[in-house]
């Protein structure tokens, strides 16, 4: 799976008037395998892609000095074509 789930924050929403759309995908896709996946999925087409890669935190881990890394997360910003939308349910 391709598309994890649609970002939804106070950030967001000020893009989705703009027509981008956030989207936390898979660490290993491409902007190919995106745009293919939200054509399929909300029959909408893509303008352009851009995507994050944003580094987990360090974190304690237990009462020893243990330090761990939280999971990296890749985020794509999606913008659409001047006629389309994405409906949010």
């Amino acid at each position: 799976m391709i598309l994890k789930h649609l970002k939804e924050t106070e950030k967001t929403s000020i893009l989705g008037k703009q027509r981008k759309y956030v989207f936390e995908v898979s660490q290993d896709s491409t902007k190919g395998e995106i745009a293919r996946e939200v054509f399929k999925r909300y029959s909408v087409k893509v303008l352009k892609i851009n995507v994050l890669r944003r580094l987990g935190k360090v974190k304690r881990a237990g009462a020893h000095p243990t330090l761990r890394r939280t999971p990296l997360k890749k985020l794509a910003i999606i913008t659409l074509n001047k006629d389309d939308q994405i409906k949010i349910d």
